[in-house]
């Protein structure tokens, strides 16, 4: 026989029958510890492990971009009406005219 310490552990419902615990607070405690037990089983959801190496490759692959980006050199290329340039702050290529494009050269670069 259990003396007033001794509890015996059932591991489907552990909380049931320990003195001092109503049926409904151990039927809680037993879904708490059924979650923690689900959460140490299983820390990560499958849905996000599915594509890790992908996401990897995904990853290594724009850092290799973004290095080759760095390396390159700032340079400006004048041309009759204006100056191609790469501006680093804001990673672009920016064409500044010397006045407005006409309609023709504005749609051929916008079609681009």
């Amino acid at each position: 026989m259990a003396g007033p310490f001794e509890v015996t552990v059932r591991p489907s419902r552990p909380a049931e029958g320990c003195p001092g615990i109503t049926d409904e607070d151990a039927a809680s405690a037993d879904a708490q510890l059924a979650e923690m037990r689900e959460g140490i089983r299983r820390p990560v959801p499958a849905w996000q492990l599915s594509n890790r190496n992908g996401e990897i490759k995904r990853i290594k692959d724009r850092l290799a971009q973004l290095r080759k980006v760095d390396e390159m050199e700032h340079t400006e290329i004048e041309f009759d009406g204006g100056t191609i340039i790469t501006n680093e702050e804001i990673n672009r290529v920016q064409i500044l005219f010397d006045e407005k494009p006409d309609e023709a050269r504005l749609k051929n670069l916008f079609c681009i």
